[in-house]
């Protein structure tokens, strides 16, 4: 199951060196997300959208994702992830009763920050000459799931590294498949707003999680692992 978030001399200095950008530590925000993968020459795409609280500061994630599979029909989760615990639910409609599903995280946790070796790229203004300034930068990815060669372009506001928006590139393993696969995947950031004012509401699993709840088998075909990438938030967000 995505992270998702995320300055003439002082643009040499940056480019030279860690990019010190962070964005909040707990946020509520909306995440969209579109991506495409290539299986045996054939191209399959979805778009997702992941609404609510990002605490990175504790490890805590509580959201509601909405996944669009390019069809008619659409799949809609509640998520809940503590990193503290390496323990996630996914909390779901079967049409008649609520269910939860528990699984083991073995994903590193989402990051707020750009790494290290992000790489200045352009700044650029968003709505003309006095709109919002934004700063754009490149970087590697190398997680487990993520092969090395992933490179992401992130967009964030000038003043503060809010994230705006996230483009990957490069390959992942894909566990359904069992091999690796093409892909691509483009991101932006909405409605954000710093603090998390309840977060029991966001963090807290319902009853259908404290009885007679299961540990869901890794990879299953009825029910997506959200501790992979295809499902995860972005790994800068």
């Amino acid at each position: 199951m995505l992270r998702l978030v995320t300055l003439g001399a002082l643009i040499l200095a940056v480019s030279a060196g860690a990019p010190n950008c962070c964005g909040p530590d707990q946020v509520m925000a909306g995440v969209g997300t579109t991506k495409s993968f290539q299986y045996d020459g054939q191209s399959t795409a979805y778009a997702s959208y992941a609404n609510g609280a990002f605490d990175f500061r504790n490890g805590d994630y509580g959201y509601y994702l909405t996944v669009h599979p390019g069809r008619s029909w659409q799949s809609s989760w509640r998520i809940i992830q503590n990193y503290t615990e390496q323990v996630q639910w996914v909390i779901y409609y079967d049409g008649k009763t609520e269910k939860c599903m528990k699984q083991a995280i073995t994903q590193p946790p989402p990051n707020n920050c750009l790494p290290g070796n992000a790489e200045f790229q352009a700044q650029m203004t968003f709505g003309g000459k006095n709109g919002l300034v934004a700063d754009c930068y490149t970087y590697g990815i190398h997680y487990p799931h993520v092969p090395e060669d992933t490179l992401a372009y992130a967009t964030v506001v000038h003043k503060n590294c809010y994230p705006l928006t996230i483009a990957l590139i490069g390959q992942k393993f894909d566990p359904y498949w069992n091999s690796t696969v093409k892909f691509m995947s483009t991101s932006g950031f909405v409605n954000m707003a710093v603090g998390i004012p309840n977060p029991d509401a966001w963090f807290t699993p319902p009853d259908s999680c404290r009885r007679g709840n299961r540990v869901s088998p890794r990879f299953s075909r009825a029910l997506p692992d959200f501790d992979l990438k295809a499902y995860h938030l972005p790994t800068f967000f």
